[in-house]
Protein backbone atom coordinates (compact mmCIF):
# COMPACT_ATOMS: atom_id res chain seq x y z
CA UNK A 1 0.00 0.00 0.00
CA UNK A 2 1.19 3.02 -0.69
CA UNK A 3 1.80 5.97 1.91
CA UNK A 4 0.69 9.16 -0.01
CA UNK A 5 2.57 11.29 2.53
CA UNK A 6 5.57 10.05 1.07
CA UNK A 7 4.64 11.05 -2.89
CA UNK A 8 6.81 14.15 -4.08
CA UNK A 9 5.45 17.20 -6.10
CA UNK A 10 7.36 18.08 -9.13
CA UNK A 11 8.83 20.98 -7.67
CA UNK A 12 9.73 19.17 -4.53
CA UNK A 13 11.48 16.57 -7.03
CA UNK A 14 13.00 19.15 -8.89
CA UNK A 15 14.36 20.80 -5.49
CA UNK A 16 15.49 17.47 -3.81
CA UNK A 17 17.78 16.88 -7.35
CA UNK A 18 20.46 20.02 -6.06
CA UNK A 19 20.49 19.12 -2.23
CA UNK A 20 24.27 18.55 -1.99
CA UNK A 21 23.93 14.95 -0.75
CA UNK A 22 21.60 14.02 -3.85
CA UNK A 23 23.84 15.85 -6.12
CA UNK A 24 27.00 13.78 -4.72
CA UNK A 25 25.44 10.33 -5.00
CA UNK A 26 24.04 10.41 -8.52
CA UNK A 27 27.28 12.42 -9.76
CA UNK A 28 29.39 9.42 -8.15
CA UNK A 29 27.35 7.68 -11.25
CA UNK A 30 29.87 7.43 -13.88
CA UNK A 31 26.93 7.47 -16.39
CA UNK A 32 25.28 10.36 -15.23
CA UNK A 33 28.58 11.97 -14.89
CA UNK A 34 29.11 11.61 -17.98
CA UNK A 35 25.77 12.80 -19.70
CA UNK A 36 26.21 16.07 -17.85
CA UNK A 37 30.26 16.70 -19.14
CA UNK A 38 28.33 16.17 -22.39
CA UNK A 39 25.42 18.14 -22.05
CA UNK A 40 27.86 20.91 -21.23
CA UNK A 41 30.36 20.53 -23.80
CA UNK A 42 27.55 20.44 -26.48
CA UNK A 43 25.33 23.33 -25.81
CA UNK A 44 28.25 25.96 -24.40
CA UNK A 45 29.23 26.97 -27.98
CA UNK A 46 25.83 28.14 -28.51
CA UNK A 47 24.88 29.70 -25.34
CA UNK A 48 24.94 33.78 -24.94
CA UNK A 49 26.03 34.66 -22.00
CA UNK A 50 26.07 37.76 -21.12
CA UNK A 51 29.67 38.55 -19.63
CA UNK A 52 30.78 40.87 -16.77
CA UNK A 53 31.50 44.29 -19.32
CA UNK A 54 29.36 43.16 -21.65
CA UNK A 55 27.14 46.28 -23.45
CA UNK A 56 23.70 45.37 -24.78
CA UNK A 57 22.41 48.43 -25.69
CA UNK A 58 22.84 52.08 -25.64
CA UNK A 59 20.84 54.52 -23.51
CA UNK A 60 18.39 57.59 -25.38
CA UNK A 61 20.53 59.73 -23.24
CA UNK A 62 23.46 58.86 -25.30
CA UNK A 63 21.30 58.68 -28.77
CA UNK A 64 20.29 62.11 -28.37
CA UNK A 65 23.38 63.83 -27.05
CA UNK A 66 23.91 67.41 -28.75
CA UNK A 67 28.00 66.49 -28.27
CA UNK A 68 29.38 62.98 -27.62
CA UNK A 69 31.86 63.49 -24.82
CA UNK A 70 34.24 60.26 -23.23
CA UNK A 71 31.25 59.01 -21.31
CA UNK A 72 28.95 58.71 -24.09
CA UNK A 73 31.89 57.19 -26.22
CA UNK A 74 32.70 54.92 -23.90
CA UNK A 75 29.22 53.82 -23.89
CA UNK A 76 29.31 53.66 -27.72
CA UNK A 77 32.55 51.95 -27.95
CA UNK A 78 31.45 49.25 -25.44
CA UNK A 79 28.23 48.25 -27.05
CA UNK A 80 30.16 48.22 -30.32
CA UNK A 81 32.99 45.78 -28.70
CA UNK A 82 30.21 43.43 -26.99
CA UNK A 83 28.26 43.04 -30.52
CA UNK A 84 31.71 42.50 -32.65
CA UNK A 85 32.59 39.78 -29.98
CA UNK A 86 29.39 37.87 -30.11
CA UNK A 87 29.47 37.63 -34.27
CA UNK A 88 33.31 36.52 -33.82
CA UNK A 89 32.67 33.89 -31.26
CA UNK A 90 29.32 32.79 -31.58
CA UNK A 91 28.66 29.36 -33.03
CA UNK A 92 24.42 29.91 -33.35
CA UNK A 93 23.17 31.52 -36.40
CA UNK A 94 20.40 33.27 -34.39
CA UNK A 95 23.08 34.54 -31.74
CA UNK A 96 24.94 36.10 -34.77
CA UNK A 97 21.81 37.32 -36.48
CA UNK A 98 21.06 39.09 -33.49
CA UNK A 99 24.25 40.59 -32.60
CA UNK A 100 24.39 41.84 -36.50
CA UNK A 101 20.71 43.13 -35.96
CA UNK A 102 21.52 45.45 -33.07
CA UNK A 103 24.63 46.88 -34.63
CA UNK A 104 22.66 47.67 -37.73
CA UNK A 105 19.21 48.87 -35.20
CA UNK A 106 21.47 50.59 -32.09
CA UNK A 107 22.05 53.89 -35.21
CA UNK A 108 18.68 54.86 -34.95
CA UNK A 109 16.97 56.81 -31.66
CA UNK A 110 14.64 55.36 -29.26
CA UNK A 111 11.42 57.38 -29.47
CA UNK A 112 13.42 60.43 -30.61
CA UNK A 113 15.93 61.08 -33.34
CA UNK A 114 19.52 59.80 -33.36
CA UNK A 115 21.45 63.12 -32.94
CA UNK A 116 23.65 63.82 -35.60
CA UNK A 117 26.71 64.31 -33.02
CA UNK A 118 25.47 60.41 -32.25
CA UNK A 119 25.16 58.93 -35.22
CA UNK A 120 28.56 60.27 -36.84
CA UNK A 121 30.17 58.95 -33.21
CA UNK A 122 28.62 55.37 -33.55
CA UNK A 123 29.41 54.90 -37.95
CA UNK A 124 32.89 56.04 -37.01
CA UNK A 125 33.74 53.68 -34.29
CA UNK A 126 31.69 51.15 -35.61
CA UNK A 127 33.59 51.02 -39.09
CA UNK A 128 36.65 51.43 -36.95
CA UNK A 129 35.76 48.27 -35.00
CA UNK A 130 34.66 46.34 -38.05
CA UNK A 131 37.84 46.97 -40.06
CA UNK A 132 39.84 45.50 -37.45
CA UNK A 133 38.16 42.57 -37.05
CA UNK A 134 37.94 42.12 -40.70
CA UNK A 135 41.48 41.79 -40.47
CA UNK A 136 41.77 39.57 -38.24
CA UNK A 137 43.49 36.26 -39.32
CA UNK A 138 41.43 33.75 -36.61
CA UNK A 139 37.83 35.34 -38.27
CA UNK A 140 35.14 33.13 -39.02
CA UNK A 141 33.91 33.84 -42.70
CA UNK A 142 30.42 33.66 -41.72
CA UNK A 143 31.04 36.44 -39.04
CA UNK A 144 32.96 38.70 -42.06
CA UNK A 145 29.50 38.08 -43.75
CA UNK A 146 27.83 39.74 -41.02
CA UNK A 147 29.94 42.48 -41.30
CA UNK A 148 29.37 43.22 -44.33
CA UNK A 149 26.04 43.00 -44.07
CA UNK A 150 26.21 45.65 -41.22
CA UNK A 151 28.18 47.24 -43.29
CA UNK A 152 25.98 47.64 -46.75
CA UNK A 153 22.91 48.03 -44.68
CA UNK A 154 24.55 51.19 -42.67
CA UNK A 155 25.59 52.49 -46.11
CA UNK A 156 21.67 53.20 -47.35
CA UNK A 157 22.70 56.30 -44.80
CA UNK A 158 26.54 56.57 -46.41
CA UNK A 159 29.08 58.59 -43.98
CA UNK A 160 32.35 58.85 -45.30
CA UNK A 161 33.75 57.27 -42.50
CA UNK A 162 32.42 53.62 -43.77
CA UNK A 163 34.54 54.26 -47.05
CA UNK A 164 37.39 52.51 -45.91
CA UNK A 165 35.83 49.66 -44.47
CA UNK A 166 34.20 48.93 -47.73
CA UNK A 167 37.61 49.19 -49.41
CA UNK A 168 39.02 46.78 -46.75
CA UNK A 169 36.90 44.09 -47.72
CA UNK A 170 36.62 45.03 -51.66
CA UNK A 171 40.52 43.83 -50.70
CA UNK A 172 39.20 40.46 -49.45
CA UNK A 173 40.40 37.42 -51.11
CA UNK A 174 36.60 35.95 -50.35
CA UNK A 175 34.36 36.45 -53.01
CA UNK A 176 31.49 36.94 -50.56
CA UNK A 177 33.04 39.44 -48.87
CA UNK A 178 34.05 41.49 -51.36
CA UNK A 179 30.52 40.96 -53.01
CA UNK A 180 29.38 42.19 -49.01
CA UNK A 181 32.06 45.03 -49.68
CA UNK A 182 30.85 45.90 -53.34
CA UNK A 183 27.13 46.38 -52.31
CA UNK A 184 27.68 49.39 -50.09
CA UNK A 185 29.95 51.29 -53.09
CA UNK A 186 26.75 52.70 -54.87
CA UNK A 187 25.70 54.56 -52.39
CA UNK A 188 29.27 55.42 -50.31
CA UNK A 189 30.28 57.15 -54.23
CA UNK A 190 27.58 59.50 -53.68
CA UNK A 191 29.42 60.76 -50.81
CA UNK A 192 33.20 60.06 -52.44
CA UNK A 193 32.96 61.78 -55.24
CA UNK A 194 32.12 65.40 -53.17
CA UNK A 195 35.22 64.62 -51.48
CA UNK A 196 37.62 65.64 -54.20
CA UNK A 197 39.12 63.40 -57.46
CA UNK A 198 41.74 61.68 -55.08
CA UNK A 199 38.76 59.92 -52.80
CA UNK A 200 36.49 59.08 -56.20
CA UNK A 201 39.70 57.67 -57.87
CA UNK A 202 40.38 55.32 -54.11
CA UNK A 203 37.34 54.24 -53.80
CA UNK A 204 36.61 53.67 -57.70
CA UNK A 205 39.91 51.58 -57.70
CA UNK A 206 38.98 49.81 -55.01
CA UNK A 207 35.97 48.56 -57.13
CA UNK A 208 37.71 47.51 -60.42
CA UNK A 209 40.58 46.20 -58.54
CA UNK A 210 38.50 43.85 -56.53
CA UNK A 211 36.75 43.31 -59.77
CA UNK A 212 39.61 41.96 -62.00
CA UNK A 213 41.38 40.41 -58.92
CA UNK A 214 38.61 38.10 -58.66
CA UNK A 215 38.80 36.58 -62.40
CA UNK A 216 35.66 38.77 -63.57
CA UNK A 217 32.89 36.51 -61.05
CA UNK A 218 29.86 36.49 -62.34
CA UNK A 219 28.35 38.14 -59.05
CA UNK A 220 30.97 40.38 -58.43
CA UNK A 221 30.71 41.97 -61.88
CA UNK A 222 27.19 42.19 -62.00
CA UNK A 223 27.19 44.14 -58.44
CA UNK A 224 29.98 46.48 -59.68
CA UNK A 225 27.75 47.56 -62.87
CA UNK A 226 24.72 47.84 -60.39
CA UNK A 227 26.78 49.61 -57.72
CA UNK A 228 27.68 52.19 -60.68
CA UNK A 229 24.35 52.61 -62.06
CA UNK A 230 22.78 53.14 -58.29
CA UNK A 231 25.26 55.95 -57.55
CA UNK A 232 24.76 57.84 -60.97
CA UNK A 233 20.32 57.26 -60.58
CA UNK A 234 21.50 58.66 -57.45
CA UNK A 235 23.34 61.84 -58.41
CA UNK A 236 23.64 62.49 -62.07
CA UNK A 237 26.18 64.73 -61.50
CA UNK A 238 28.78 62.17 -60.66
CA UNK A 239 28.43 60.67 -64.57
CA UNK A 240 31.52 62.15 -66.18
CA UNK A 241 33.76 60.60 -62.43
CA UNK A 242 32.40 57.00 -62.78
CA UNK A 243 31.79 56.48 -66.67
CA UNK A 244 35.65 55.60 -66.86
CA UNK A 245 35.66 53.39 -63.89
CA UNK A 246 32.80 51.71 -66.13
CA UNK A 247 34.22 51.39 -68.94
CA UNK A 248 37.63 49.99 -68.13
CA UNK A 249 35.49 46.71 -66.50
CA UNK A 250 33.20 46.67 -69.35
CA UNK A 251 36.08 46.67 -71.86
CA UNK A 252 37.74 43.79 -69.57
CA UNK A 253 35.04 41.89 -69.53
CA UNK A 254 34.20 42.52 -73.40
CA UNK A 255 37.40 40.60 -73.95
CA UNK A 256 36.85 37.35 -72.19
CA UNK A 257 34.62 36.57 -74.93
CA UNK A 258 37.12 36.41 -77.69
CA UNK A 259 37.53 32.89 -76.31
CA UNK A 260 34.42 31.78 -74.25
CA UNK A 261 31.95 33.06 -71.91
CA UNK A 262 32.42 34.29 -68.88
CA UNK A 263 29.84 33.80 -66.16
CA UNK A 264 26.83 35.80 -66.31
CA UNK A 265 27.11 37.11 -69.37
CA UNK A 266 23.59 38.55 -69.44
CA UNK A 267 24.86 40.85 -66.83
CA UNK A 268 27.43 42.75 -69.47
CA UNK A 269 24.19 44.27 -71.11
CA UNK A 270 24.58 46.70 -67.62
CA UNK A 271 26.61 49.39 -68.96
CA UNK A 272 24.23 50.10 -72.38
CA UNK A 273 21.31 49.98 -69.69
CA UNK A 274 22.85 52.74 -68.04
CA UNK A 275 24.45 54.88 -71.19
CA UNK A 276 21.48 54.28 -73.26
CA UNK A 277 19.26 56.09 -70.80
CA UNK A 278 17.54 59.19 -71.80
CA UNK A 279 19.80 62.03 -71.99
CA UNK A 280 23.27 60.59 -72.03
CA UNK A 281 23.45 61.14 -75.31
CA UNK A 282 23.37 64.58 -75.28
CA UNK A 283 24.93 64.87 -71.68
CA UNK A 284 27.77 67.29 -72.09
CA UNK A 285 30.01 64.96 -69.93
CA UNK A 286 29.74 61.87 -71.76
CA UNK A 287 32.83 63.36 -74.41
CA UNK A 288 32.65 62.30 -77.91
CA UNK A 289 35.70 60.36 -77.29
CA UNK A 290 34.22 57.97 -74.35
CA UNK A 291 30.86 57.77 -76.94
CA UNK A 292 33.28 56.36 -79.82
CA UNK A 293 34.88 53.83 -77.00
CA UNK A 294 31.43 52.49 -76.23
CA UNK A 295 30.45 52.61 -80.13
CA UNK A 296 33.80 50.16 -80.40
CA UNK A 297 33.10 48.05 -77.09
CA UNK A 298 29.73 47.27 -78.37
CA UNK A 299 30.88 46.30 -82.10
CA UNK A 300 33.31 43.88 -80.55
CA UNK A 301 31.09 42.41 -78.18
CA UNK A 302 28.29 41.75 -80.78
CA UNK A 303 30.66 40.05 -82.85
CA UNK A 304 32.46 37.77 -80.04
CA UNK A 305 29.15 37.10 -78.00
CA UNK A 306 27.51 36.24 -81.15
CA UNK A 307 30.08 33.28 -82.46
CA UNK A 308 30.00 32.31 -79.03
CA UNK A 309 26.00 31.64 -79.04
CA UNK A 310 26.80 30.07 -82.40
CA UNK A 311 29.54 27.91 -81.57
CA UNK A 312 30.10 24.25 -82.53
CA UNK A 313 31.13 23.62 -79.27
CA UNK A 314 27.65 24.79 -77.97
CA UNK A 315 27.30 26.76 -74.79
CA UNK A 316 25.08 25.46 -71.87
CA UNK A 317 21.51 26.14 -72.13
CA UNK A 318 22.29 28.24 -69.16
CA UNK A 319 24.37 30.32 -70.92
CA UNK A 320 22.84 30.67 -74.52
CA UNK A 321 19.37 32.02 -72.68
CA UNK A 322 21.76 34.45 -70.76
CA UNK A 323 23.93 35.38 -75.07
CA UNK A 324 21.21 35.60 -76.80
CA UNK A 325 19.46 38.29 -73.53
CA UNK A 326 22.60 39.91 -73.73
CA UNK A 327 22.89 40.65 -77.26
CA UNK A 328 19.19 41.10 -77.63
CA UNK A 329 19.20 43.76 -75.26
CA UNK A 330 22.33 45.61 -76.78
CA UNK A 331 20.47 45.62 -80.14
CA UNK A 332 17.55 46.76 -77.97
CA UNK A 333 19.88 49.75 -76.29
CA UNK A 334 21.65 51.07 -80.12
CA UNK A 335 18.06 51.49 -81.14
CA UNK A 336 17.23 53.48 -78.04
CA UNK A 337 20.61 55.94 -78.83
CA UNK A 338 19.63 55.60 -82.47
CA UNK A 339 16.77 57.85 -81.40
CA UNK A 340 18.47 60.02 -79.12
CA UNK A 341 20.48 60.83 -81.86
CA UNK A 342 17.52 60.90 -84.69
CA UNK A 343 19.46 58.42 -87.04
CA UNK A 344 16.61 56.42 -88.35
CA UNK A 345 19.04 54.03 -90.00
CA UNK A 346 20.42 52.94 -86.61
CA UNK A 347 16.92 52.33 -85.52
CA UNK A 348 16.59 50.36 -88.02
CA UNK A 349 19.28 47.85 -88.37
CA UNK A 350 19.01 47.25 -84.40
CA UNK A 351 15.33 45.89 -84.84
CA UNK A 352 15.68 42.50 -85.95
CA UNK A 353 17.85 42.43 -82.70
CA UNK A 354 14.67 42.15 -81.06
CA UNK A 355 14.29 38.59 -82.58
CA UNK A 356 17.51 37.08 -81.42
CA UNK A 357 17.01 33.86 -79.00
CA UNK A 358 18.77 31.12 -77.26
CA UNK A 359 17.95 28.93 -80.58
CA UNK A 360 19.07 31.04 -83.02
CA UNK A 361 21.51 29.58 -86.01
CA UNK A 362 24.69 31.41 -87.54
CA UNK A 363 22.39 31.24 -90.58
CA UNK A 364 19.77 33.27 -89.35
CA UNK A 365 22.10 35.09 -86.59
CA UNK A 366 24.96 36.62 -88.97
CA UNK A 367 22.78 38.79 -90.96
CA UNK A 368 21.34 40.49 -87.99
CA UNK A 369 24.61 41.61 -86.83
CA UNK A 370 26.17 42.26 -89.77
CA UNK A 371 23.27 44.77 -89.92
CA UNK A 372 23.67 46.23 -86.79
CA UNK A 373 27.62 46.07 -86.89
CA UNK A 374 27.20 48.01 -90.06
CA UNK A 375 24.54 50.64 -88.82
CA UNK A 376 26.61 51.28 -85.63
CA UNK A 377 29.99 51.95 -87.92
CA UNK A 378 27.74 54.19 -90.25
CA UNK A 379 26.69 56.38 -87.38
CA UNK A 380 29.83 56.60 -85.14
CA UNK A 381 32.35 55.88 -88.45
CA UNK A 382 35.62 55.91 -85.54
CA UNK A 383 33.62 52.54 -83.55
CA UNK A 384 35.58 50.34 -86.45
CA UNK A 385 38.73 51.01 -84.96
CA UNK A 386 39.87 49.25 -82.03
CA UNK A 387 38.59 50.42 -78.16
CA UNK A 388 41.11 53.74 -77.80
CA UNK A 389 41.72 54.28 -73.98
CA UNK A 390 38.69 57.01 -72.16
CA UNK A 391 39.33 60.73 -72.37
CA UNK A 392 39.44 60.78 -68.88
CA UNK A 393 40.33 57.25 -68.12
CA UNK A 394 44.04 58.50 -67.06
CA UNK A 395 42.57 60.88 -64.62
CA UNK A 396 39.91 59.19 -62.60
CA UNK A 397 41.04 55.21 -62.36
CA UNK A 398 44.81 55.50 -63.12
CA UNK A 399 44.59 53.10 -65.96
Amino acid sequence: MICLTQRRTPLRFLLDCFRPDVLARRLACPAVLLAVVLGVCFFAPVMVRAEAGDIETIDKAVKTAGAIGPVEMDSIRGFIATQVKHLKELTSPEGMTKAREKLVNEIKGVGDPASAAYTSAYLGEMATALRTAVAAKDIPLPAKINMGIVLHRLALNPEPSLIPLAEQMLQDSADAIAISGMKSTGSLLTVAVPLGPAKAKELLDAMTNSVSSHGFSGPLTDDFYRQIKFAVESNPAIFSVVVPALLKVYAQRVDLYKNGVPEWPASDFQPMSLLSAQAQWGNPAFSQQDQTRVMQLVVQLLTSASAQLTAAQAPSAENKEQLAALLKNTAEAIGVIGKQVNNTALVAAAAPGRGIGPNSNQAALAPVITALVNGITAAFPKAAGSPAPSATQSAVSGS
